[in-house]
């Protein structure tokens, strides 16, 4: 039985990201989750960190909506739009 694939995304898979440590440390926790509940896990990024290396990094926008079963969005800034 092929497991679901679950494409996680964060500021860092962002070309103008401005990333931050703590939401480096938040994506590591939901891949994990995400292994948990059974998910082939693949993390969109465009930096490749140390703490990520366990995991598939991806291009965010690489892999075909057809191809991802789960999208997750952890961390980034919330933008106040007027």
């Amino acid at each position: 039985m092929n497991k679901k694939r679950c494409l996680i995304a964060w500021w860092g898979a962002l070309a103008r990201g401005g990333e931050t440590i703590g939401d480096l440390y938040a994506v590591v926790r939901v891949c994990r989750l995400a292994e948990q509940a059974g998910y082939k896990v693949s993390v969109g990024t465009n930096v490749m960190y140390r703490e990520l290396r366990e995991f598939d990094c991806v291009q965010w926008d690489a892999l075909a909506p057809c191809e991802v079963d789960l999208l997750l969005f952890v961390c980034g800034p919330l933008i106040r739009s007027e």
